[in-house]
This record gives C-alpha cells, sequence and structure tokens, in this order.
C-alpha cells in the first residue's frame, strides 16, 4: 500500500509538471522512488539494529579536544566561535546582496547556511563544557540536541568537500568555456561570480574552517548516517522542482534539468558524488580516530558499570538465561 500510494503521488506529480510545461524522463522517477523506498527502508533497520551508535555520543566527544587538555579545549570552544561568527557574517552579507529570495535557490548557500547551524551547535556544546570546568562525562547519554549535532557533523564535512570540488572542477571550467565561445558575453557570468570574495568563502575558506573542526574535534562517523545525507540531498531535489514550477523557476544547475533524456544519468551521478564524498569524510576522521586513539573510550561505560558495582548488559543477559533454565 504505502509503495503503491508513494507512486501515485509522484505520478501525479509529473502530469502536473508536465501540465505546466516542465516534461519529465520517466526513468528518473523510476530511480528516484527506488532510492526513496531504498533509504527508507534501511532507515528502518538502522534505528532497529541501532547502526547510528549513539553510544559513541558522550559530552566528552562533542565539548572535548583530540588533544586531552584544558587549554585545548578552551582552543576548540575559540575556533568554533570564530568560524560561527565569521560563516554567520559572510551569510548575512550575501542575503544582503542578493535579490530577495533569489539566493536559497542555490545548493551552495543551503549548505553553507547548514554549516552555520552546525559551527552553533558546536560552539553551544563546548560552552556547555567550560560551564563544567571541562569535567566531560564519557557516559554516553545523548538527546535529540547531541544527536543533531553528530548528524550535522556527517553532512557538513560531506558537503564541504562535495561543493567546492564540483565548483571549481564542474561549474567554473563549464561557464569559462562557455564565455569563451561566446565572448561578448559579460564576465560577471563567466568569473566574477565564482572568484568574488563571498563565492571564495563559500567555496574555499569553509573548507579550511571545516578542517580546523576536524583536526580538532573527538566526534567519531558512523556509515550508517550516509542516510541522513541522502535525505537531505532528496530535499533540495524536491526543492527544485517545486522551485521550476514558480512563475519565474529556472534550473539553477545544469545537471538538475528533468527534462533532457540523460536526467538519470545526471541523478544517478548526484547521487554516486555524495557517496564518494561521504566516505572520504569518513576515511579522514577514521584516520584522526585512529591516530588520537578514540576507540580507546568504546569501554568508558562498562568500565563505570564496574567500578560502580553496578552489572554490565552481558552479566544481566546471562542472569536471565539463568533464572528461566532454573524456571524450566
Amino acid at each position: 500500500f504505502f509503495f503503491r500510494l508513494l507512486w501515485y503521488w509522484l505520478r501525479r506529480f509529473q502530469l502536473t509538471s508536465a501540465a505546466m510545461g516542465v516534461h519529465t524522463v520517466d526513468g528518473l522517477w523510476v530511480m528516484m522512488s527506488a532510492v526513496f523506498v531504498a533509504v527508507v527502508v534501511l532507515f528502518f533497520f538502522a534505528i532497529k539494529r541501532d547502526w547510528f551508535c549513539w553510544e559513541w555520543v558522550t559530552r566528552h566527544e562533542l565539548s572535548g579536544s583530540v588533544f586531552e587538555s584544558g587549554k585545548a579545549n578552551f582552543a576548540l570552544l575559540v575556533t568554533r566561535v570564530f568560524s560561527f561568527l565569521f560563516t554567520f557574517c559572510v551569510l548575512i552579507s550575501i542575503l544582503a546582496l542578493a535579490t530577495e529570495g533569489q539566493s536559497f535557490q542555490f545548493y551552495t548557500v543551503w549548505n553553507f547556511t547548514l554549516l552555520i547551524v552546525y559551527f552553533f551547535c558546536v560552539t553551544i556544546q563546548s560552552v556547555m563544557g567550560l560551564v563544567r570546568g571541562w569535567r566531560l562525562s564519557t557516559i554516553p547519554n545523548p538527546h535529540f540536541f547531541d544527536k543533531f549535532t553528530v548528524v550535522l557533523y556527517h553532512i557538513t564535512l560531506t558537503m564541504v568537500f562535495l561543493v567546492d570540488i564540483v565548483l571549481w572542477t564542474i561549474l567554473y571550467p563549464t561557464a569559462k568555456s562557455q564565455h569563451n565561445k561566446h565572448p561578448g558575453d559579460s564576465d560577471y557570468d563567466c568569473c566574477e561570480q565564482f572568484t568574488n570574495f563571498f563565492s571564495v568563502a563559500v567555496h574555499g575558506l569553509n573548507f579550511f574552517l571545516m578542517m580546523g573542526e576536524l583536526i580538532q574535534n573527538r566526534i567519531r562517523f558512523s556509515a550508517a548516517n550516509i542516510l541522513w545525507l541522502l535525505v537531505w540531498m532528496c530535499i533540495y531535489a524536491v526543492f527544485q522542482w517545486f522551485y521550476k514550477l514558480s512563475p519565474s523557476g529556472e534550473w539553477v544547475y545544469f545537471f538538475m534539468d528533468t527534462t533532457v533524456d540523460v536526467a538519470p544519468g545526471w541523478y544517478a551521478g548526484m547521487f554516486a558524488l555524495h557517496i564518494i564524498f561521504f566516505f572520504i569524510a569518513y576515511g579522514l576522521n577514521k584516520i584522526k580516530e585512529k591516530k588520537a586513539n578514540l576507540h580507546g573510550d568504546d569501554n568508558a561505560e562498562r568500565q563505570y558499570l564496574v567500578n560502580h558495582n553496578y552489572p554490565t548488559t552481558s552479566e544481566v543477559f546471562s542472569s536471565a538465561l539463568a533464572k528461566n533454565s532454573s524456571m524450566a
């Protein structure tokens, strides 16, 4: 029933968009439906089997530095405050200079805004550590805000790589090539829109800010969080489709045009890029985890329970089995 309902609404959207002059390749709907179903099924298993590894999320992980000292923790706090203030000021300037409402049609601005939200969240996490005098618990007790912060870290670290590399290796060379074919076009369309300060800030300086965060923090990567990244991409894709249906809507990126025959290939390529860059970020974070020996904290909860004479999970399970056996 769920799949039939999904297909019904996708077809309704396709017919509506076609009636408004926006035709969509049928293969694209099949592919997007398959991706949606796969993500929903994987989310079910991830929640059921605890693939998100929330047991890693502790106050020590969110507020502390890999360099394990009060000064290092404070340096991380300063870095986060600076990153938040800098990115926030850049976004405000972009919105002030842009035509009303047009900035948020770009995936770059979406991801830069998410980066600001992330730096705000980790700044709050570091401030909470400072208030506690850097006495940071290693016992897992994650709340919604803690989980939200970890999910943002996975998405923003990935998107910094993807956005920057796609712009400088695909979009900028394409615009420059088009300019060479039409020398009479404005230089702004070719180069200045990519090389001005604000573009460099959101497509270059963001990388260095996030690398500073990666090097210093203790947050670990879980492969299952790639599902949140795919959801983020799908949300933007749906937004683009609705934006195109608006009276003044145009395709912001040529590879999101659903009317061309190669649209399924472009969308499959975008999914592939998100996955590739996620695992690049995953690999870099795992290198940091290994160098900083972050996995040494995995048994922190067990050690705490043992030290306080509480039974561990295995002991509770063994006791329950023994009780059932005796009753039998």
